[in-house]
């Protein structure tokens, strides 16, 4: 089973209020990680996404880049304060076993990615910057799980 975990690349600042945009160097950002994960052969089945504007945007801009025509889902559960174990469950129960990638938020993202690596989520066992993507690796149905590598926007900027 293989698993990609995302944060939101940058968004706009809080102050202007609504639901938080891309910055234009977010879209920049989502665009060159979303470019080296299509040269590293990077496929996904599913993108699922939280319901907020910077989440479905980063999304987007990933799986366009991906290209391979994955299916896009609006999840409640990647939220930036949803319980990470909900989401946990619903990967496990997913009828497709091809590639996932989810796009959410902190504290959410982080507090998944220590539940999937050492099954406790205050664990804080990675920082994920804006704009990150791990891989994790599941042998066993996502009862266990194996961090195989993780880009950053800053690793590809010039």
């Amino acid at each position: 089973m293989e698993l990609y975990v995302a944060r939101h690349a940058e968004a706009v600042e809080e102050s202007r209020g609504g639901d938080r945009p891309l910055t234009e160097a977010g879209r920049d950002d989502a665009r060159r990680v979303g470019a080296a994960l299509a040269a590293a052969g990077v496929e996904v089945a599913e993108v699922w996404y939280s319901s907020k504007l910077r989440a479905r945007e980063t999304a987007d801009l990933l799986a366009g880049a991906i290209g391979g025509g994955a299916h896009l889902a609006e999840r409640p559960d990647l939220v930036p304060l949803a319980d990470p174990t909900g989401v946990l469950e619903a990967v496990r129960e997913r009828e497709s076993d091809g590639p996932l990638l989810l796009v959410g938020h902190l504290p959410h993202v982080e507090r998944l990615v220590s539940l999937l690596l050492t099954g406790d989520e205050k664990a804080e066992v990675v920082e994920v910057p804006t704009g990150a993507v791990l891989r994790l690796v599941s042998a066993d149905d996502g009862r266990h799980w194996r961090l195989a590598w993780f880009i950053t926007p800053a690793l590809l900027r010039d």
